[in-house]
This record gives C-alpha cells, structure tokens and sequence, in this order.
C-alpha cells in the first residue's frame, strides 16, 4: 500500500501538480529510514528529473549550505552499506529524497502556491426557500435565511459544501467521493442518502434515510485547513473531532450542552410543508416561523418559555400564529402587512 503511495506522490512532485497535503505526506514517508529504502525498492528514481524540479524552486538563504549539510548526513550515515552498486544508488536516491525535503521545506512558505476551493453562495431571505442542484445531481433544498456555498469546479476527493442556517440533503451516491457539509458545530459526511440540517436553531441533523456519519468539531479548528486544499480534509476532520456519532434511518443527533446527543424524530419536516413542534418554547417555535413564512413576530416574555407541542400542515402564518396564541390564553394582533404580536391575555 505504501509502495503504490510513494510511486504516486513522486509523480506528482516530477510534474510540479503536488498540492500541498501531498507534500506533507511525502515528507512523512521519506523522514522514516524504511521510507528511503523504499525508493530503491519500489523503483529507481528518476533523480534528473527529480533535481531539474528542485533546481527550478526559488533560492532561499543558505540554501546551497543546508543542502551540502544534509548531503554530508547521509554520506555519513551510509558509509556501512557493503555492496558499492547498491551503496552509491542508495546515497543517490536519499540525496534524491532529501532534495525534495529541501526544496519543499527548506525555502520560504509563502512560495508555495496552494490551490484554494473557489466558492459559490447562494442565500435565501425569511420565508424564501430554494432547490439547488449540484453538478453530481445531489439535491438540496434551501430553507429561508440560509447560505449555502459549494465549489464552483467539480473536486476529485470529495464533495462539500458548506451551510449556515437549514437545508433538506438528497445525496447522489458516490462511494468514491464522500459528501460533507460543514457548519459551525459539526461536520456530517454521507455517501448517499437524505436528511436534513438545522446549524442555527436547533443544532440537528435528521435522517429520513440511510446512514449518516457526524463529527463534532468547531468550524475554528477546520477553517483554515479547508482554505488549504481538500486532499486530506476528510481524514483531517476524523483526527480532529471530539465526537463521532452514526445516525441512521429516522435518529437525529442534536448538539446540546456542547456535545452531539442521539434522539429519534417523526421522519417529516418543513420541507413537506410540515411544522411539528414536540414540547419546544414558543420563542423557539417562533424563530422557526420567522425562517419559514418570514413575517417577523413579537411575543410577550410571559409565554416565550412556555414549553409547546403542536403541529401545522400547508397552513399560513396567521393560522399558526392564531393557534399558538390560543393554547397559550394569548391574543394574536397584526401590526403591520408583515408584523404580528402575540400578547397575554
């Protein structure tokens, strides 16, 4: 399996495509001694080629003393090996090895040109709501005041995007390339299915089916991986993450009390034209109003925490607002074409 890793990532430094996890990896396999011996096993390296490419790299301050340094090193170390032939192709490819080190890490950082996902953003208001569809044919309904950003060119190691507010996901099946969606709290990774995220309110993925895997992390600690390059994303969140939930057909996990808990839902949501609240506060119940009608709602503090279970289908938002305020011995007024209070009694 290493064998065919080396191979791979000394293609791509001979034609210059390396980005920039893949120079991390290469550095980690050729830092180990088995690392190096693996070059002479696994092929006879191109070393031409290999220092035409790091002679191209930019010169840095003593860059020609830090290379005889490193040169000397392995001299000295291999000096035991008892075949001549096998010695001098030895020290060849560690120089070899040791050159890509040198020419990765050795000159300044800022010369490394890393390619960033270039994103697009689609946003919707209060009581809007949006159908995307992705260029591998998942898609994804967009409920109102929401953003969801997604890479503009089709990635090669996975799919992502990324979302702020609530959407429903009907995954396309790509077993070659997992879909994560990042948000704030956690990050959720599928291969094909469907369910639905709320980042903002609720804190919760819903499965409506398949299986889904969720990781808690804070978009703090990926950030500024993400902007790095997506090769080893996926394995990046797995090392991270202080929790990792599997969720499966009608289970919804919710971040609370700084951690992912697991609890089942009804399997219907508003993207059925669907509002079912179990036992949540009024001004819980409200904000979500607010996201799905986008009428903004004033409620008295006497009832904002009074605990709701109640449940709305293809109803308007006077109809919700006039039973809300009926089971909690209030009045419901209209202020405005778009402005609704609810008042104690």
């Amino acid at each position: 399996m290493e064998n065919n890793e080396l191979i791979t990532l000394l293609e791509k430094f001979k034609s210059g495509k390396i980005e920039q996890h893949d120079f991390l990896r290469l550095k980690e396999i050729l830092d180990t001694s088995s690392g190096t011996k693996l070059l002479l096993h696994t092929s006879r390296l191109d070393y031409d080629i290999i220092r035409k490419n790091i002679d191209n790299y930019p010169a840095y301050k003593n860059q020609q003393k830090n290379l005889d340094r490193i040169k000397l090193s392995i001299l000295k170390q291999s000096g035991s090996k008892p075949q001549r032939q096998i010695h001098l192709i030895y020290i060849g490819l560690a120089i070899a090895a040791s050159l890509i080190i040198a020419g990765i890490f050795l000159y300044p950082k800022n010369e490394i040109k890393v390619k960033e996902v270039d994103w697009v953003t689609i946003k919707t208001s209060h009581g809007e709501q949006k159908v995307i569809r992705l260029e591998d044919n998942t898609e994804i309904k967009l409920n109102g005041n929401s953003f969801l950003s997604y890479s503009a060119s089709k990635t090669t190691d996975l799919r992502i995007v990324k979302l702020k507010g609530e959407a429903f996901f009907n995954v396309k099946k790509d077993s070659i390339r997992p879909f994560l969606i990042l948000s704030k709290n956690f990050v959720t990774r599928v291969v094909g299915t469907s369910f639905n995220i709320d980042s903002e309110i609720d804190k919760s993925i819903e499965v409506k089916t398949g299986k889904v895997k969720v990781f808690q992390i804070h978009e703090n600690s990926y950030s500024k991986s993400l902007k790095q390059d997506l090769a080893g994303f996926n394995e990046f969140v797995e090392k991270l993450s202080k929790a990792q939930i599997d969720l499966s057909t009608g289970e919804r996990a919710v971040f609370e009390d700084n951690k992912l808990k697991v609890k089942s839902y009804t399997n219907t949501n508003w993207y059925n034209n669907e509002l079912i609240h179990l036992g949540e506060k009024v001004s819980t119940i409200l904000m979500k109003a607010y996201r799905f009608y986008g009428d903004s709602i004033i409620v008295s503090p006497e009832i904002a925490d009074a605990r709701t279970t109640i449940t709305f289908k293809d109803k308007n938002i006077e109809q919700v607002l006039s039973t809300i305020a009926e089971m909690n011995n209030a009045k419901l007024y209209k202020k405005s074409a778009h402005l609704w209070e609810i008042k104690k009694k």
